[in-house]
């Protein structure tokens, strides 16, 4: 018994720690897919020296504001392997730094013990433990030198190790001989992300020296991947921006571009910077997105602009990092254009831009049973139900709605409401549509209508037990009269209960369907009403009548007090 209780508590221990390193592998897992790769910038620094201009000194740091500020955030950037490893060197270095220190400790505290103890039993005794701990920490060293040294080969010497597995017989061997785990971590999506979430943040550092040691551990310490470093030039109203990236640990470049423009163009300059730039960041040549634009007198003065930056057509295509991007197409007179997408996993992406013409002014839009609520197009008041509607015709299709304030059941005011349609065929100038909707509680209406179909259904299947019974017994009296055993009485009296169970089936069965009809149509309500063009009702006409009348007679009577 004693055997089989150690044996359930070893099985218990195993689960338990089971379980503990699957927890342990899906919170890492987690943490290193929603880290974000950061990326900020330093003020911008002059090649000239001496004093600048105040007007110099403020694009020194609006400049690098407006580069961040154009670069599209939430792109998917996956590190190189080179990088990773710069990584795993630098948590490897600072984990040697914290082992050192702990190693400095240990032997002040062993030659520490040789003059507060007197006794030489005690004396060996704590000497020994602090031998062991100074080896303990030496052997943590070793094996960090170790780490090190296999993290780089596991890296640099990846083409190698890959000409290895060409061999059939290596690769035959791999199959029986145990892979030590890899020092270096693979390569995970990393989401981009300015320094601080705010563009308009820098990242200065102070006197540091940018090739220092210090510098570069500041950087580390404020969770900067990425850095943009920037030398202005100036002449006159002119200037050239050489913009530098810098990928943290390790601090190697990753490319520069050079732009020219003038004060009054930085926004451009900004623009062209950050469109080289981008690729750089998410480590990838970027993605071509194709356009075509119909029709050709909109796409002769098309203006597109991606993530709110107008950016120039390069040919047909624009250049863009792979990842999420919301794409804007204006050209005058015509309707603005405007979706969102995720471009990636191909080197390029067509789109087709339909533009429709913008048009110009008003049609009137009244309702087929008027009520006291409220009248909207596209999320705009456009006056009460009781009154003719002017609507604003922008090119694009309107999509309305009618509130309703009604008393509640508890006593407290209701809203209800119901949409309507307006499709861009229907806008004319003048016209006169007419919308038949109908303000209701639909959210009630329809649970009301579920429930009796609910209803229906279960009255349904409770009669199929009945009918079926009622059926079989009728054939089995049928087939024992036409055998000789069963009076005709019997079989006729099977006969009218399986008519009248057949009948209450479909009786239930019909009324199930019409109670799902019902429910359906309720349901179909939530659709917008499509308006209709549609004469003035009565009710103006009569007013129209009314107000001539009055202004007869108030003529008649102006006339006769004249002539008195």
């Amino acid at each position: 018994m004693r055997a089989g209780r150690r044996e359930r508590d070893k099985i218990r221990k195993v689960s338990a720690f089971v379980l503990l390193v699957l927890i342990f592998a899906v919170v890492n897992s987690a943490v290193a897919f929603s880290e974000d790769w950061v990326l900020a910038s330093t003020p911008f620094t002059f090649t000239q020296k001496g004093t600048q201009p105040s007007s110099q000194q403020s694009v020194a740091k609006l400049l690098p504001k407006l580069i961040l500020d154009q670069i599209g955030t939430e792109s998917i950037r996956v590190p190189p392997r080179t990088e990773m490893l710069d990584r795993t060197l630098e948590n490897l270095r600072t984990e040697r730094q914290s082992l050192f220190l702990q190693l400095s400790a240990a032997v002040k505290t062993r030659d520490s013990i040789l003059l507060t103890e007197d006794s030489g039993r005690k004396l060996r005794k704590k000497i020994k433990e602090s031998e062991k701990k100074i080896r303990e920490i030496e052997n943590q060293i070793d094996e960090n030198l170790k780490k090190q040294q296999k993290a780089v080969a596991e890296v640099m010497g990846e083409s190698v190790q890959e000409e290895k597995k060409k061999n059939a017989f290596e690769s035959f061997l791999a199959h029986f001989t145990k892979e030590e785990a890899a020092v270096v971590s693979e390569s995970v999506e990393e989401t981009v992300a300015v320094y601080k979430s705010d563009s308009s943040l820098l990242f200065e550092p102070g006197d540091l020296s940018t090739d220092s040691r210090e510098f570069e551990k500041s950087v580390i310490d404020a969770k900067i991947n990425g850095l943009l470093y920037g030398t202005l030039t100036f002449y006159g109203n002119y200037f050239s921006a050489t913009v530098e990236l810098k990928i943290y640990p390790g601090g190697k470049s990753m490319g520069s571009v050079t732009e020219v423009g003038s004060l009054g163009g930085i926004t451009e300059v900004a623009s062209n910077i950050a469109q080289f730039i981008s690729p750089l960041i998410v480590n990838s040549s970027g993605v071509k997105l194709y356009f075509d634009i119909t029709p050709e007198e909109a796409a002769s003065s098309a203006r597109i602009s991606v993530d709110g930056t107008v950016t120039q057509l390069s040919g047909y295509y624009i250049l863009v990092p792979a990842g999420m991007h919301t794409l804007t197409v204006e050209s005058p007179g015509y309707v603005e254009q405007s979706f969102t997408g995720f471009f990636r996993d191909s080197p390029s992406f067509f789109i087709h831009v339909p533009m429709s013409e913008q048009k110009n002014g008003t049609f009137s839009l009244y309702m087929k049973n008027p009520g006291d609520g409220t009248l909207y197009a596209n999320g705009k008041s456009i006056g009460s139900e009781s009154d003719d509607a002017h609507v604003t015709i922008d090119g694009v299709p309107v999509i309305g709605q009618v509130i309703r304030t009604v008393p509640g059941d508890g006593g407290e005011d209701k809203v209800i409401n119901s949409f309507y349609y307006v499709p861009e065929k229907l806008q004319v100038e003048g016209a006169e549509l007419v919308v038949k909707a109908e303000p209701l509680d639909l959210g009630a209406l329809i649970d009301k209508r579920r429930v009796w179909a609910y209803r229906g259904y279960t009255a349904f299947v409770l009669t199929l037990p009945l009918t079926f019974f009622a059926v079989g017994n009728y054939n089995q009296a049928y087939n024992g009269y036409l055998n000789g055993v069963v009076e005709p009485d019997e079989v006729y009296g099977w006969h009218y209960l399986r008519l009248g169970a057949i009948g209450l089936t479909a009786l239930a069965g019909g009324f199930f369907i019409f109670e799902l009809v019902r429910y359906i149509h309720t349901a179909s309500k939530v659709l917008p009403v499509e308006a209709k063009p549609g004469s003035k009702p009565l009710r103006d006409v009569i007013e129209k009548i009314e107000v001539e009348q009055t202004a007869v007679s108030d003529d008649a009577e102006e006339e006769s007090d004249s002539k008195e």
